[in-house]
């Protein structure tokens, strides 16, 4: 009975799925400090309540078109979020180069979470809705609420139990935008809500 109980374990092993990683070679759960012992320059932190976050640099791989990496912090359990911000897209007037670095992301994560390991991909890819119609103002689109929206989603098909990957092309004015990646740990959302409940009992003994 044993061997049968092993082998079991060997297949379900060989099936578990790994959760969506941070970028750049930084880890989940790291803490400034581990941060700046591996190189980066950890700047400009600020609080919210009980979450940090910073403004990170010298990453050994960064992404090729970020201008920022901001990372967030949870006490007691480290990085667990962070939104690269890429460089200004400008002279695009039809967003031809936006659209191009957006589906060059979207198809390397695609390929590197696939439906096939567990993974989910919603993708809303559309402009026109409301105002700006003509061609040549597709980031005028995507600024304006409701008008166009060119976001992929990844997550886990079934919860949120490995984390999630967010690409957003976003717009800034006529022929200019910039694209977003945001990567949210397995963890992300319910350590959030642990410290947000410790706050808000400790405000209940305050009062």
């Amino acid at each position: 009975m044993k061997y049968i109980y092993a082998f079991f374990l060997i297949i379900l092993s060989g099936y578990s799925f790994s959760e969506i990683s941070a970028p750049s070679e930084m880890q989940w759960g790291q803490s400034q400090s581990d941060l700046k012992r591996s190189g980066l320059l950890i700047t400009e932190c600020k609080k919210s309540g009980e979450l940090e976050y910073c403004l990170a640099s010298g990453h050994d791989k960064p992404i090729s078109f970020a201008e920022f990496y901001y990372l967030y912090f949870i006490p007691s359990y480290g990085l667990q979020k962070v939104l690269v911000i890429g460089k200004d897209i400008t002279g695009d007037l039809y967003g031809s180069e936006g659209k191009t670095t957006y589906n060059k992301v979207k198809n390397s994560l695609i390929k590197k979470y696939p439906e096939a390991d567990g993974y989910k991909h919603t993708s809303f890819e559309y402009t026109g809705s409301k105002l700006y119609n003509e061609s040549d103002e597709f980031y005028q689109c995507l600024k304006y609420d409701g008008c166009g929206n060119w976001t992929t989603f990844i997550g886990g098909a079934n919860d949120d139990a490995l984390g999630y990957f967010t690409i957003e092309l976003k717009g800034s004015s006529r022929g200019a935008g910039y694209l977003n990646l945001t990567y949210e740990s397995s963890n992300w959302g319910k350590y959030l809500d642990m410290v947000k409940s410790e706050e808000s009992a400790r405000d209940d003994e305050a009062f």
